[in-house]
């Protein structure tokens, strides 16, 4: 379980003044969880370690902002869900390693998505290329049919005529 240290007690760990701890909770509440327990702000001892990071990049002579920077690619950012007053805090939701992985994952999907739709896109030409292909091959069929029924009449046509005009000249007469 997270060990949560008062103000108080982080300032006498450390030596620092309640006033810079405070306005380091105030300055980078992204990076340093706070709680307020019993009417008391509490921060995990993870965050004492980004703190004692924040005062030495101070000392340095950096920024706020660079510091936030800085911070914001090494450690996760907390994001913590609003409550109702009087209830503590909940635990951070995301971190900045979710949103990270969030955002590669919403890339890769784009990229699918747009695979996908390619995929379509070549599936659908393939359609119209069979749909064409198919209607060409209808219509010779539907032509051959034609012909065939034509030739089939004319075949009817002439069985039914008994005899030719041989058959009248030296065939046998019709009873």
């Amino acid at each position: 379980m997270e060990e949560w240290l008062s103000v108080r007690e982080i300032a006498e760990q450390t030596g620092w003044p309640d006033k810079t701890i405070r306005r380091y909770i105030d300055d980078f509440p992204d990076f340093i969880l706070v709680r307020r327990i019993d009417r008391i702000l509490r921060v995990p001892k993870e965050s004492v370690e980004i703190m004692d990071q924040i005062r030495y990049l101070y000392q340095k002579g950096w920024g706020k902002e660079r510091i936030k920077k800085l911070l914001g690619d090494m450690h996760p950012m907390n994001i913590v869900k609003d409550t109702s007053v009087g209830s503590p805090p909940t635990s951070p939701v995301l971190t900045r390693g979710d949103l990270v992985s969030m955002k590669n994952l919403l890339f890769e999907m784009g990229e699918a998505y747009k695979q996908s739709q390619e995929r379509i896109e070549q599936l659908e030409e393939e359609i119209r290329a069979l749909r064409g292909t198919l209607e060409k091959r209808d219509q010779t069929i539907i032509e051959e049919v034609k012909g065939m029924n034509q030739t089939l009449s004319r075949v009817e046509a002439y069985t039914e005529r008994k005899r030719g005009i041989f058959g009248e000249w030296f065939g046998r007469k019709k009873r």
